[in-house]
């Protein structure tokens, strides 16, 4: 088995994992607009969310946002000014 091919089953395995993972594939656009800088996390409940930068929440094509938003509650905020002058996000 390859090396990526373990990683995803390791993330996305409900055998492997209490809360196992969805895998969304990005475009280089969505690369660019800070999409893969996420953190899943649980809440007080116990339940999966994302947080993310608004420049990702909107960045993400239409399918890969319906495609979060049916899993995962989705929690974001602009930090576009560490984005542009801190070099970094959420």
């Amino acid at each position: 088995m390859e090396e990526r091919e373990k990683v995803i089953l390791e993330l996305s395995s409900p055998e492997l994992n209490k809360f196992p993972r969805r895998i969304v594939n990005i475009s280089l656009k969505e690369v660019g607009n800070m999409c893969g800088n996420i953190l899943c996390v649980l809440d007080n409940a116990e339940d999966p969310c994302i947080i993310m930068p608004s420049t990702a929440y909107y960045g993400f094509s239409p399918e890969n946002r319906d495609e979060l938003e049916a899993n995962y509650k989705i929690i974001h905020s602009d930090v576009s000014t560490i984005e542009k002058i801190g070099g970094g996000s959420a």
